[in-house]
C-alpha cells in the first residue's frame, strides 16, 4: 500500500538582521572616522606647533649666524687694519732708516757723531718715569751720549750699529700689536661665554681656583682637603698674631691623593689635570705657611704614597721626596742614602722625640739644613693645562679607546686598589701617546737578593769546582 504525504515548505526572512548588522557597521565606521578626524586635527595642531618652534629656532640660529659673521668680519677688519698698520709702520721705519743713514753720512762729512735713540716703556713704567732708550750707533758714540740720555730716561741700552735702535723699536711695536690682537680675541671669547670685559681685564676680580667653602666663585666653592686645612690654619695664624695661645699642633699629617690619578676613565679628569691639581694644592700649602708667622719654625716634608712599581732607570722602588723649609742649604748636593725612614728620623729630631723602633733609630737623618733662615715667601704658580685635556672624553682613536676600557675596569674607590702595571701603562700612554712603549721597571740586585735570596750553585758547578781544586 502506498501512502503519500504532502510536504510543507517553511520560508525564513533574514532581511531585518542584515539591516541591523549593516547599521552597526556603519556606526562603527563613522566612529572610526571621527577618531581619525580628531587624531588628524591633534596631529596637525602638534605639527603646526613644532613648525612654529622650528621656525623660531631657525630664526635664532640665523641671528646667531649673523652675529658670528659680524664678529668674523670685525676680526677680519681688525687683522686687516693691523696688517696695514704693520706695513705702513715697516715702510715708515724703512724710510726712517734710510733717512738716518743719509743723515749719518752727511754728519760724518761735518765730523758730527750720530746715533738713533728710540724710547720705549709700558704705560705703568711711563707713569713711574721708567722710560728706556734703545740706541743704535757706534759703541763709542753711545758711551759719550749715555750720560745725557740718562737725564731723560731711566736706562739706555746699546742695540748695535746705527739703525738698530729703530729696528728694535719696530720689533717691539709689532710684538705689542700682536699682543693687542690676542687680547682682543680673548675678550671676544670671554664675551661669548658671558664674561664682561671688565671682569676679564681686572685681575682683582679673578676667582681663587682653590676649592674652599668661602670661595666667591660658585664653581670653586665646596670641600677639599686643602680648603679644610687652610680654613683651620688661618685660625691658628689669627690667634698667634693676636697674642693668643698657639693652638697649631707640632705635627700635622696631610694627604693629597690626586697624583694617583684615575687613568683614562671616561668622564674623569685626565692624569695631567689630576697631577697638576695635586701639585697646585702642595704649592698653595707651602705658600700659606711661608707667607705667615709659622715659616720661621716650620718644615714641610713630602713623599709620594708609593713608587707604584713604576719605570725607573735605577730602581722601581725609588720615589720622590721633598723637604721644604726656610733653613734649607741652597744648592747643596748630598751624597748619602736617604729613605722614607730617614725622613721620619729627621722629623723626630726636629720635634725632639725619641725613635719609635730600631729602624728609625739607625736611619741617617737628612743633612740639608743651615743655621740662618731665608724667610722669603714662596709664590705658587697655577699650572697650565690645555682646555681640551681636562676631562677624559670618549675617543674615536682605537688605541685610546682600548686604554679607556682598561681604566674603566680598575677599582679607584680606594687607594692602591688598581692594578699598578695597567695604571702605569695607561698614564704612560696618556703622556706620550701611541707608538711609545713603557720602559721596563729596573730593580737593584740588592732588592732581588732580598726578595729571592742568593741562589745556590748548581751541582755540576760544585763538582767542577771540586775537580779544579783537586787538580
Amino acid at each position: 500500500m502506498a501512502i503519500a504525504r504532502r510536504s510543507r515548505r517553511t520560508e525564513v526572512n533574514i532581511w531585518p538582521a542584515f539591516v541591523d548588522a549593516l547599521g552597526q557597521l556603519v556606526i562603527a565606521i563613522i566612529f572610526l572616522l571621527l577618531i581619525f578626524t580628531v587624531a588628524q586635527f591633534l596631529t596637525t595642531d602638534a605639527l603646526s606647533g613644532r613648525d612654529q618652534a622650528l621656525q623660531r629656532l631657525t630664526q635664532q640660529i640665523n641671528e646667531l649666524t649673523d652675529l658670528l659673521n659680524l664678529e668674523k668680519r670685525s676680526n677680519e677688519d681688525l687683522r686687516l687694519n693691523v696688517t696695514q698698520l704693520s706695513s705702513e709702520l715697516q715702510g715708515s721705519s724703512a724710510a726712517k732708516d734710510a733717512l738716518t743713514t743719509r743723515v749719518a753720512e752727511l754728519a760724518a762729512d761735518k765730523r758730527v757723531n750720530v746715533i738713533d735713540a728710540c724710547m720705549t716703556a709700558v704705560p705703568s713704567a711711563v707713569r713711574q718715569g721708567g722710560l728706556t732708550f734703545l740706541v743704535g750707533g757706534q759703541k763709542a758714540f753711545f758711551e759719550r751720549a749715555k750720560p745725557h740720555l740718562l737725564k731723560m730716561a731711566k736706562d739706555a741700552v746699546h742695540m748695535g750699529p746705527l739703525g738698530c735702535g729703530n729696528v728694535s723699536k719696530l720689533f717691539k711695536n709689532m710684538v705689542t700689536a700682536s699682543e693687542a690682537l690676542i687680547v682682543y680675541e680673548a675678550l671676544q671669547i670671554a664675551k661669548a661665554g658671558g664674561v664682561s670685559y671688565k671682569a676679564a681685564l681686572d685681575p682683582l676680580t679673578s676667582s681663587d681656583p682653590a676649592v674652599t667653602r668661602d670661595n666667591p666663585n660658585a664653581n670653586c666653592r665646596g670641600n677639599s682637603r686643602f680648603g679644610e686645612w687652610l680654613a683651620e690654619f688661618r685660625t691658628f695664624v689669627a690667634d698667634r698674631e693676636a697674642g693668643r695661645p698657639d693652638a697649631m699642633p707640632a705635627l700635622t699629617v696631610m694627604r693629597f691623593p690626586n697624583d694617583h690619578t684615575t687613568g683614562l676613565k671616561n668622564g674623569f679628569p685626565t692624569p695631567q689635570f689630576m697631577v697638576a691639581d695635586n701639585d697646585y694644592a702642595v704649592g698653595r700649602l707651602v705658600e700659606a705657611v711661608s707667607s705667615g708667622p709659622y715659616w720661621k719654625d716650620t718644615a714641610i716634608f713630602l713623599v709620594e704614597d708609593d713608587a707604584q712599581a713604576g719605570p725607573d732607570h735605577v730602581d722601581s722602588h725609588r720615589s720622590v721626596g721633598l723637604a721644604i723649609s726656610a733653613y734649607n742649604r741652597p744648592g747643596a748636593l748630598i751624597h748619602k742614602f736617604h729613605s722614607t725612614v730617614s725622613m721620619i728620623r729627621t722629623i723626630e729630631l726636629l720635634l725632639g722625640i725619641a725613635p719609635m723602633n730600631q729602624l728609625d733609630a739607625s736611619a741617617i737623618p737628612m743633612d740639608i739644613f743651615q743655621e740662618t733662615p731665608d724667610l722669603t715667601p714662596y709664590k705658587v704658580v697655577l699650572p697650565a693645562i690645555a682646555a681640551d685635556n681636562l676631562i677624559t672624553q670618549k675617543s674615536k682613536n682605537k688605541a685610546a679607546a682600548e686604554w679607556m676600557k682598561k681604566s674603566n675596569r680598575q677599582n679607584f674607590a680606594h687607594a692602591d686598589m688598581a692594578d699598578p702595571n695597567v695604571l702605569n701603562a695607561v698614564i704612560w700612554f696618556a703622556c706620550t701617546g701611541n707608538g711609545s712603549n713603557i720602559p721596563q721597571a729596573a730593580q737593584l740586585p740588592a732588592y732581588q737578593a732580598m726578595r729571592l735570596g742568593i741562589a745556590k750553585p748548581d751541582n755540576d758547578e760544585t763538582r767542577g769546582s771540586k775537580k779544579d781544586d783537586d787538580d
